[in-house]
């Protein structure tokens, strides 16, 4: 008897403790400003939609139910705005569009998207080396200009790139997919595993490995190509849309 009631204290705890870590949209949608400092990076986890747009860094604009954004922590760590909830709320908004976040930038070497939502390109993205990250069912969206591009994708994430680089390099894992037959690539290196889809576009040299059912399909006509696959992975060259 004792033992059943210790059980049941501790799932009543445990409700509580979600229920208060649970925020529910008010449905008073506002939009509000916040001071950062210089950043050249940004980490953005959770459901929200993130818009990078050309401008000076320093003011990023939120826009959503007033109570969500109270308990979205925007912060400048290590170079990076990171962008997460505080205390690992459970935020839920009341409306169909979430929230939106717009940060303007000079320079960014970096993005990291976990969690759920968009991140949108409104500005080429030139910079000598970018690295992309992306986990969950996040989906990313960028044009760039880069000496190299490093691509890292797992869960269910998307990433589509265009542009133009001289290296490219990319890790997909699960059920994600890479699409960068609009980014032109000098060389590229691609690794896809699990159900993982990379597609690329290529100039002088690929080296691409595939496991599991992963795929990569690459355009253009490379000089050298070095290719392996295990499983029902495959290398395929992509048939020109003309």
């Amino acid at each position: 008897m004792k033992k059943r009631t210790t059980i049941a204290a501790l799932l009543i705890c445990i409700i509580t403790t979600t229920a208060q870590k649970r925020i529910k949209g008010s449905g008073n949608v506002v939009t509000i400003e916040r001071s950062t400092t210089d950043y050249d990076g940004i980490s953005v986890g959770g459901f929200y939609n993130v818009e990078l747009v050309a401008g000076n860094e320093g003011t990023i604009a939120l826009t959503g139910e007033d109570n969500i954004l109270n308990h979205i922590e925007t912060e400048i760590k290590g170079g990076i705005l990171v962008i997460k909830a505080k205390d690992n709320k459970n935020l839920v908004p009341s409306r169909g569009e979430g929230v939106l976040i717009t940060v303007p930038f000079k320079n960014i070497t970096s993005i990291r998207g976990s969690g759920s939502g968009k991140i949108i390109g409104k500005k080429t993205v030139d910079t000598k080396n970018l690295k992309i990250q992306t986990s969950g069912s996040r989906h990313l969206e960028l044009n760039v200009k880069s000496n190299s591009v490093s691509v890292s994708t797992s869960g269910s994430s998307n990433v589509q790139l265009s542009g133009m680089t001289d290296k490219l390099e990319i890790r997909s894992s699960g059920s994600s997919n890479v699409d960068a037959y609009e980014l032109v690539a000098e060389e590229a290196t691609t690794t896809a595993s699990g159900s993982s889809d990379a597609r690329i576009n290529v100039q002088e040299s690929i080296k691409a490995r595939t496991s599991g059912s992963g795929q990569v399909r690459y355009r253009g006509n490379p000089r050298k190509l070095d290719t392996r696959s295990s499983g029902s992975g495959e290398v395929v060259k992509e048939k020109e849309e003309f």
